[in-house]
């Protein structure tokens, strides 16, 4: 629950993401494909690879190919009316058709990749559009706060005098958007890289409070945000 005097416009991490993807897809998600399964660039080079594939695949499928699959059967004896009747099914099977559903397949999981890479950009896009491409990496937090406190599910930072919190809030946002874009790639003591932080600043700009989504991430979240504890 947010306690009153903070910031109506705290970023939740992950929404809004997905919904960038689409409400609904035709054919179930494959595993690797949601947004923050792996950076932006690894999403492009997999729906590469998937798209290669499906192009073998359409490849060697031959729609003159035919094979005869002949299929005796005979009846259940206890069916009323039937005395073992023996019959015959015959049909003819194209033996390359699989091929085309092995296509169609990683198509489709390569536009999965393509949408998360897509997906991440405009996510980065949104929360980074005042800030220059080359301050995007920078950290945000070091020298900005003096204290830690614990709080249930994450940390509050206060704040050093003279640090405006809406302007941080911002830095953090793009932070956090571009290491996503990077699959949370280095910066290992930045409490901002870790999937799925959440975060609010207060109005009055004196405190942030950053929380873990998973109650496993907590200790990690706290050790990373004492780590730069300027005073």
């Amino acid at each position: 629950m947010w306690h009153p005097g903070f910031s109506k416009v705290g970023l939740v991490v992950g929404l809004g993401l997905l919904s960038m993807l689409g409400a609904g897809c035709a054919t179930s998600r494959a595993p690797g494909t949601r947004p923050d399964d792996m950076s932006r660039a690894e999403h492009l080079k997999a729906a590469r690879r998937y798209e290669a594939d499906a192009a073998k695949h359409q490849g060697r499928y031959d729609p003159n190919a035919e094979i005869t699959v002949v299929t005796p059967w005979v009846s259940d004896p206890h069916t009323p009316g039937s005395s073992a009747t023996r019959t015959t099914e015959i049909i003819v099977e194209n033996p390359t058709a699989k091929h085309l559903e092995h296509a169609r397949r990683r198509r489709d999981i390569a536009r999965q990749h393509a949408a998360a890479a897509r997906a991440l950009k405009q996510y980065a896009d949104k929360y980074c559009k005042s800030v220059p491409v080359a301050e995007r990496k920078a950290h945000p937090l070091p020298g900005r706060y003096s204290r830690v406190e614990d709080i249930p599910g994450g940390v509050r930072l206060y704040l050093k005098k003279g640090v405006k919190g809406v302007a941080l809030r911002d830095r953090m946002a793009c932070h956090i958007a571009q290491a996503r874009m990077e699959g949370f790639a280095g910066h290992k003591d930045c409490p901002l890289h870790l999937r799925g932080i959440r975060f609010r600043v207060a109005q009055k700009g004196i405190v942030i409070e950053l929380l873990a989504r998973r109650a496993g991430m907590v200790s990690e979240l706290r050790r990373r945000a004492r780590a730069h504890t300027s005073h």
